[in-house]
This record gives C-alpha cells, structure tokens and sequence, in this order.
C-alpha cells in the first residue's frame, strides 16, 4: 500500500511532500489512516505517478519497432600472406656497418 499527503506534513520527523507517493508502512498505518479520515492525505493501492500536481493514469505502453541505428557495414580487409623466415631472409638487405654509422650522424 502506499499513500500521498495533500500538504506538507511531518510524521515522526520526518516532512513529507505532496504529489510524492510514499510506501506505507506498518508504523505508519495509523497515523495515514487518521490523516485520511481528516481530508489530509490519501492512501492508494499502487504506486503512482504524479504531473503538475494530479495523478497520471496508466495507459498501455505502445512499444513500436523503430530502429535509430544504421545497418551495420562489413569491413573489408585485405589478406596479407604470412611469410616463413626463408622468404624474410632473402629479402633482407645487408648494410655494411661504416655506411650505418655515417647515417646515423647529424640530421
């Protein structure tokens, strides 16, 4: 069970709000109770929802099929042959060590 207040109201310490659906719980059930009787507050059996101060009642949820996402796109990628370390050490190209270290001064 659950309940609203009409107008701020504070029970047991603590305020509550209007247009605010509160759980009632056992140690509240009395006090709700009274505040019912004297036009203060209002206990309903679900949950519900407030907008600009009034219930909101529950309509059916119409669940349509649209789609915001772009079909998707398979990427094409190229297939490189894997070589064996035969193939890589043929294609290596030896540099002599005093050609390297020449390079390798100044920019």
């Amino acid at each position: 069970m659950f309940f609203s207040v009409k107008h701020s109201i504070r029970i047991a310490g603590k305020v509550y709000m209007p247009c605010i659906c509160y759980n009632l719980t056992k140690f509240l059930e009395l006090t709700v109770k009274d505040l019912e009787k004297q036009g203060k507050a209002t206990i309903h059996d679900k949950m519900v929802f407030f907008q600009n101060g009034k219930i909101i009642e529950e309509k059916p949820v119409v669940k349509e099929n649209l789609s915001t996402e772009k079909p998707k796109k398979e990427k094409k990628t190229k297939t490189v042959p894997v070589k064996n370390a035969e193939e890589l050490a043929a294609e290596a190209e030896i540099v002599p060590i005093e050609e390297a270290a020449d390079e390798s001064e100044g920019f």
